[in-house]
């Protein structure tokens, strides 16, 4: 058993999320309407001091320095929409218990269900399952709080929980779908700078799982990766675990460093699966600058709609993409009470980070450097490692139990019959038809008695 105390952070980043451009035109295509009502949320954040013209500001706005940056003293409101990371927990998932959303919601999902899902690709079921379940898992560990909001309405609860795992259900890929989805190192090399595959290092260790896993509530396997483009450099520095127990990795210009979120699903088959699916990647770049070296980073996407898992399915989020700022993992507004505050993604970053690429953090926890591991091949202890401590969770034995149930559903319906059965009618179907056969003998008695009745001599 894997212990779900003690963290370690690995490159870690200071957003989980990225502003959307608020609620986009109501879609006809039931997934994207699953998305929206999930996604769309507006809620009150300080805002940096470089976004005071897109949020229209006041002129005489008052500003707070926190840290080394300035941000407004009042809270003003911020839309954010489907580019968001947490869809359900931003604002409290009870919302989406309220009306008209609720409605809207459970509309949307049974739209969902009314048509295969094999109509699209492994990718796209893959990543919106991993934006149900993110919403399952919030709404579940909310719902059995002793201490539940007021207006708390357990049906609603308890109906939109089946809704989310039904649709869960119906998008599931099969094990054997996962399995022949290729390894993501060609779209790693890509944002490495089109580095050679043979040269890229993936490090992790043993000891214990990243701050990045549980801020995810392990629904991703996170892995972090370094690439150095001289020739003459070694795939890793020599030193590189003793400088990444101390945070003082030197990375030299032109030197990246990528964390990768690949998706964890739940398969008909198999259950738990770690998949080459990415959710989401971040890199920052050691660049030169006036004052020596700077750090530059990234975010990148992959096309929910892609058709294949290889570089022309990367989207790269453009700069002034927008995260939540000054608070730890998960990166939520208000998160352990901390006022939300909005900035830039690179101010978000550098937050965490620093000035220069920060790469490990113990955060108190006594290193083992025997316990880190380098290689340039595909490892699956991290993928393992995640499933394991998900598959121990009270969240996910809810959502097995609905799933469970769903399969047994699923083999009894592809069951053969018997040779010589007849066959089973729905319950519905029986219970008509034996209605109607009970009105139908009953009416043949009344008559019969009236017939006879009617025989009978007159006295």
């Amino acid at each position: 058993m894997i212990p779900r105390t003690g963290i370690v952070v690995i490159l870690t980043g200071a957003f989980l999320g990225v502003a959307g451009e608020g609620r986009s035109p109501a879609s006809t295509e039931p997934w994207d309407r699953v998305l929206e009502e999930l996604s769309s949320r507006e809620f009150r954040a300080r805002i940096h001091v470089s976004l005071q013209a897109r949020y229209q500001l006041p002129a005489g706005e008052t500003w707070d320095r926190h840290g080394d940056q300035l941000y407004s003293r009042e809270d003003h409101p911020v839309r954010v929409g489907s580019q968001e990371e947490w869809p359900a927990g931003l604002s409290g998932s009870m919302v989406l218990l309220q009306d008209p959303r609720y409605a809207r919601i459970l509309r949307a999902c049974r739209d969902v269900r009314e048509e295969p899902a094999t109509g699209h690709t492994p990718i796209e079921r893959i990543l919106f399952q991993g934006d149900l379940w993110a919403v399952f898992d919030l709404l579940y560990l909310e719902g059995i709080r002793l201490d539940p909001v007021p207006s708390f309405d357990a049906a609603r609860w308890r109906t939109m929980l089946e809704e989310l795992a039904l649709t869960m259900w119906h998008v599931a890929c099969t094990a054997e779908e996962v399995e022949a989805l290729p390894e993501g190192g060609r779209i790693r090399a890509r944002i490495l700078k089109d580095a050679d595959p043979a040269r890229i290092t993936e490090f992790y260790t043993l000891q214990h799982f990243s701050v990045h896993d549980a801020a995810h509530q392990f629904r991703r396997v996170n892995r972090f990766f370094y690439y150095d483009p001289r020739p003459e450099a070694p795939v890793f520095p020599s030193d590189g675990a003793d400088r990444l127990g101390k945070r003082n990795l030197a990375l030299p210009e032109g030197t990246v460093a990528l964390v990768e979120e690949d998706a964890l699903t739940i398969t008909r088959d198999q259950g738990l699966v770690a998949t080459p699916v990415a959710a989401l990647f971040k890199s920052y770049e050691a660049r030169p600058s006036p004052l020596g070296k700077e750090a530059t980073f990234w975010m990148y996407r992959l096309d929910r709609k892609a058709v294949r898992l290889d570089p022309s399915a990367l989207v790269t989020l453009p700069p002034e993409t927008e995260s939540w700022a000054r608070v730890d993992l998960p990166a939520l507004p208000g998160h352990r009470g901390k006022p939300a505050f909005r900035a830039p993604m690179a101010v978000a970053c550098a937050g965490c980070h620093g000035k220069y690429p920060n790469a490990f953090s113990s955060h108190g926890i006594e290193v083992d450097l025997g316990a880190f591991r380098f290689t340039q091949s595909p490892q699956t202890f991290s993928g393992e490692r995640v499933s394991e401590i998900k598959g121990q969770s009270a969240e996910y034995a809810a959502l097995k139990r609905l799933f469970d149930r769903q399969r047994r559903l699923a083999e009894a319906a592809a069951a053969p019959l018997p040779e010589g059965a007849a066959e089973p009618r729905s319950g519905f179907r029986v219970l008509t038809i034996v209605s109607l056969a009970g009105f139908l003998g009953s009416l043949g008695i009344l008559i019969f008695i009236r017939w006879a009745h009617r025989s009978e001599p007159h006295r």
